[in-house]
């Protein structure tokens, strides 16, 4: 996933979270732009699917930069705290130790689902990661169990709590 940033240097690292629904991602920023009044900062369509506001266009969002040489994405928040203090409820899809698979399952899921999916990574026993491709954060089990039966046909999720 990538951005466009008019004075960022290129290339660089920012944590972008949508203010109305608290989704975080990491992007890469690769070009120039935006050359609209009033943005800060241009999405790809992934980004912008992945933090919930591709279909409305744009988004108020918080932009901070990331320094790559100390950003662990197993140690990063994977989302804002909940503001209500409730459980969250996410599909694990898949779990493997190939980053490129991982990768391709998360791209057929987000052709799947309007729902956000990510990718966590975590070393395991020894010093390989285990990529685990989870859909959500849902706000109860019922949401994650319709997102659930949408995929169904295609994989058969498990449901986890965080």
């Amino acid at each position: 996933m990538t951005a466009a940033h008019k004075s960022l240097p290129l290339p660089s690292y920012v944590r972008v979270t949508n203010l109305e629904n608290n989704r975080q991602i990491v992007v890469r920023v690769n070009d120039r732009g935006p050359f609209h009044s009033g943005r800060i900062i241009d999405l790809s369509y992934a980004a912008a699917h992945k933090i919930g506001y591709a279909n409305k266009g744009t988004a108020r969002v918080l932009v901070e930069a990331i320094d790559p040489s100390t950003y662990s994405p197993a140690t990063a928040p994977k989302s804002l705290p909940n503001d209500l203090g409730q459980q969250q409820y996410y599909l694990q899809v898949g779990a493997y130790r190939d980053l490129s698979t991982a990768k391709t399952l998360q791209q057929e899921l987000i052709a799947l689902t309007d729902a956000p999916v990510g990718i966590y990574s975590q070393p395991e026993r020894g010093n390989s990661n285990v990529h685990r491709v989870r859909i959500g954060p849902f706000a109860s089990e019922q949401a994650a169990n319709q997102v659930k039966k949408q995929i169904h046909h295609r994989h058969d999720p498990l449901i986890i709590k965080r």
